[in-house]
């Protein structure tokens, strides 16, 4: 019986790191070619490449190396490759589809203010039924630490979760508050964790205990 006790404390103890989601999950032909390209002005040029690969590669540089300056090309990147604005173009859809994803992670790394985090946050009304983008956009909030405006929206948004809400969207929001740190995110997930399902609260009681024992 202790052995078993150990294992499920040891199971317990990874739980934070099965529901991650990694910075740059994304795999593009050009990565290697570009892993060691600092250049901005290059960086900045294959942005606007009609080569779907290339231009991945490069919004992972612009995160890597947290190129602010091309912040601006970034968003729009975000606006253009919106699915929402292309679900009647399959093909486009299709492709746009990571470079939105991927956008979203990035801004995260490079957002630095509310506008930035107001902009990523737009985008939930067109990802209601998207939960993969809708975690990129909680897992970028995530990035804003010590911006109280992003924390007190995250705890408003963590009334909307529910029982058929994706285990996806609510383990991206417990990394969320998790990232912030802040002690006040306690009452918000205990609350989430009497309205959702059995399969995340191990997941959420980790994450109590973890801010709880936060300095």
């Amino acid at each position: 019986m202790f052995i078993v006790y150990l294992l499920f404390l040891f199971v317990l103890s990874n739980f934070s790191f099965s529901y991650e989601i990694k910075d740059f999950p994304f795999v593009s032909k050009y990565d290697d070619k570009l892993k060691y390209v600092n250049d901005e002005g290059y960086i900045s040029q294959a942005l606007d490449d009609n080569d779907f690969d290339l231009v991945l590669a490069a919004l992972k540089r612009v995160g890597e190396l947290k190129l602010t300056n091309l912040k601006p090309k970034v968003l729009g990147l975000m606006s253009v490759a919106n699915p929402q604005a292309n679900q009647d173009k399959p093909r486009l859809y299709a492709h746009y589809r990571n470079i939105f994803y991927l956008s979203i992670l990035v801004m995260g790394k490079i957002g630095n203010g509310e506008d930035d985090a107001t902009f990523i946050t737009s985008f939930l009304r067109d990802t209601k039924k998207d939960p993969i983008a809708t975690s990129y956009i909680l897992k970028a909030l995530g990035e804003f630490k010590g911006n109280k405006k992003v924390l007190d929206f995250l705890h408003e948004y963590s009334l909307t979760l529910n029982p058929r809400t994706d285990s996806r969207v609510v383990r991206a929001f417990i990394e969320a508050v998790l990232s912030h740190g802040d002690k006040s995110s306690v009452t918000y997930l205990i609350k989430l964790k009497q309205r959702t399902n059995k399969e995340d609260q191990p997941y959420i009681n980790d994450a109590i205990d973890k801010l709880r024992r936060a300095k």
